[in-house]
């Protein structure tokens, strides 16, 4: 074991045996010799190892780029065991290319070439820039093997030393749920010892003492986490001590709650009690809630989310729609509808249908419209088949298609197909149906359907608007028809808008069709 190892070793026994904390230490030394072996294992598997080259081989095996083919110039001289020249290539890449999805690798093929050249110290600063620039990167583990590597040639423990302190913050959350299990009163010193102001402790440690103490400090934690929602600097720890008072203090905790929704004027502490209310059970909790969706002068923002937590709870209905009623805020009654489309009362989604036919508002018909669409079921298809019928809005009649157009069914798309082709239909509509089917475009049966609609219809706007939608398919079908109509069809606007479409393909068959009209 290095004697880095036995020294963290030993501090870390002296530390945690004279606080007489028995689950603290096993967990502790545990966590010790298995980071150190994890540690020792990385540094034994050194980064220029065939599985890296290997790894390398296949990240470069498509791709014919500019910034790929001097990726590849890189590997080939790693390959060859041209340092310099790799160094340099890499050195380029990542000049040139700083913005390329590449570029984490790029950086540490840099530093193993700089490595390779015995330039530890520049090979450490390039990987330390890996790892906070690319934190997921798919590198990130031979990044951090390397690093471990270079610690002794570089003459420091402070790599070995940081990695040992990251095992050692999760080693220290994992004793606090420990000695929570065995002696709550214990824990519930090292949490306070944990959030002083002058404390050491870091914020994931911190975050993680104040989410502890809610789940296991039992009733003596409520206390401690007013205290953290009153009086604690840091807005994130406030917010995590609101979340456990929510699902720990019930409606005991309410009113302090309540006070310090009132008294705070930071909107994500608001929030945050919002949630915590909808945590709680019982009628009082529902009442509150009930009083923000509904207060006219309250944030928009925060009535939204006490409609979406009240929403959640059981027989939220009737009061929901009362204040769908009563409100003429958009904003407020789109929550109120997605919180309708949410729910499984049938009387939400009747009150849905009954804004989509007839409500006040052209804008929050189109949203229920949408709502309704998603539903995605045959009931609901032939209840939007028969708004469609009566509608005479033209912008409403657009989101009932939009709706069977998102839909998975036959039906739907058989009147998508019946109103495209219908000459007696708005034009405009009709476009947006062809549309709306072209979004299958890659789709073979999608592009037989709209060619068979060109080959019935007289309107040259509606044709105009298939040849734009066939133009932007990838089937070979689409292509040949747009040559076909390029060739024969005896408008000479459509022919010529066919040929551009041509024009844009990179199909060898669309190359050789336009060489030939082209020759003499």
């Amino acid at each position: 074991m290095p004697h880095a190892f036995k020294q963290h070793a030993r501090a870390l026994r002296r530390r945690f045996l004279s606080r007489r904390t028995i689950v603290f230490v096993a967990l502790a030394l545990v966590a010790v010799f298995v980071a150190s072996g994890a540690l020792l294992a990385r540094a034994s598997d050194a980064p220029g190892a065939n599985q890296d080259l290997a790894k390398l081989n296949r990240f470069v095996q498509t791709g014919n780029t500019p910034a790929m083919n001097m990726f590849r110039a890189g590997r080939d001289q790693i390959e060859n065991e041209e340092w310099a020249k790799a160094a340099e290539t890499f050195r380029s890449f990542i000049n040139t290319y700083s913005r390329d999805k590449d570029v984490d690798a790029a950086l540490y093929w840099y530093a193993y070439a700089l490595k390779r050249q015995g330039n530890a110290k520049e090979a450490a600063k390039v990987l330390k820039r890996l790892i906070k620039e690319h934190e997921r990167s798919g590198w990130r583990e031979e990044a951090d093997a390397m690093l471990t590597e270079l610690a002794p040639a570089l003459g420091q423990t402070q790599i070995i030393d940081d990695a040992l302190g990251r095992e050692n913050e999760e080693l220290k959350i994992i004793a606090l749920q420990s000695l929570f299990d065995s002696n709550p009163e214990r824990a519930l010193g090292f949490v306070t010892d944990w959030l002083r102001p002058n404390s050491t402790a870091s914020r994931r440690m911190k975050e993680a003492a104040v989410s502890l103490l809610g789940a296991h400090g039992g009733k003596q934690a409520v206390t401690v986490l007013l205290d953290i929602a009153r009086n604690q600097p840091d807005a994130k720890l406030r917010q995590t001590a609101i979340h456990r008072l929510g699902e720990a203090g019930g409606e005991a905790v309410m009113d302090e709650l309540m006070r310090i929704y009132a008294a705070d004027a930071d909107p994500n502490i608001k929030r945050q009690v919002l949630h915590a209310l909808a945590e709680m059970d019982g009628a009082r909790a529902d009442a509150k809630l009930l009083e923000i969706a509904q207060k006219s002068g309250e944030d928009i923002e925060l009535r939204k989310t006490a409609i979406s937590r009240l929403g959640e709870r059981d027989g939220a209905f009737d009061n929901l729609v009362r204040i769908y009623d009563a409100d003429r805020t958009d904003e407020i009654r789109k929550r109120l509808l997605n919180s309708f489309a949410e729910s499984d009362d049938p009387r939400a989604q009747a009150k849905l249908l009954e804004v989509a036919r007839t409500g006040d508002n052209v804008e929050l018909r189109k949203f229920a419209l949408r709502r309704l669409g998603e539903k995605n079921n045959e009931a609901m298809l032939d209840e939007l088949m028969r708004v469609y019928q009566g509608e005479r809005d033209l912008d409403v009649k657009r989101e009932i298609l939009n709706a069977f157009a998102d839909m998975d069914s036959p039906r739907a798309k058989a009147k998508l197909s019946e109103i495209a082709r219908n000459p007696a239909e708005n034009v405009d509509l009709r476009r947006t149906v062809i549309h709306r089917l072209g979004d299958h475009g890659d789709d073979a049966q999608s592009v037989e359907l709209l060619i068979s609609i060109y080959d019935a219809e007289q309107n040259v706007e509606i044709k105009r608007t298939l040849l734009n939608v066939l133009g932007e398919s990838d089937q070979k079908a689409a292509l040949r028809k747009l040559m076909q109509i390029a060739r024969t069809d005896p408008s000479i606007e459509l022919r010529r808008q066919a040929i551009q479409h041509i024009g844009q393909s990179k199909d060898p068959e669309a190359l050789r069709f336009l060489e030939d009209i082209l020759k003499p």
